[in-house]
């Protein structure tokens, strides 16, 4: 299945969920993707002041 063709649409329309894994204050909103593959396209946020130099691994 490919992904849907969104345009125009404002990012906030997307769930904000943290990130699994990583550094506390980081979320991200999930536009697309295929589940079991991990491959999939995102909005990546950072609260003001998140500490981004510890190692960190992503996953949807």
């Amino acid at each position: 299945m490919g992904r849907p063709e969104i345009e125009f649409t404002s990012y906030k329309n997307f769930p904000k969920v943290d990130i699994p894994n990583s550094t506390k204050g980081r979320t991200q909103r999930i536009i697309s993707g295929e589940p079991g593959k991990g491959d999939f396209m995102r909005i990546a946020e950072f609260e003001a002041g998140v500490d981004t130099s510890a190692v960190f691994f992503l996953s949807p």
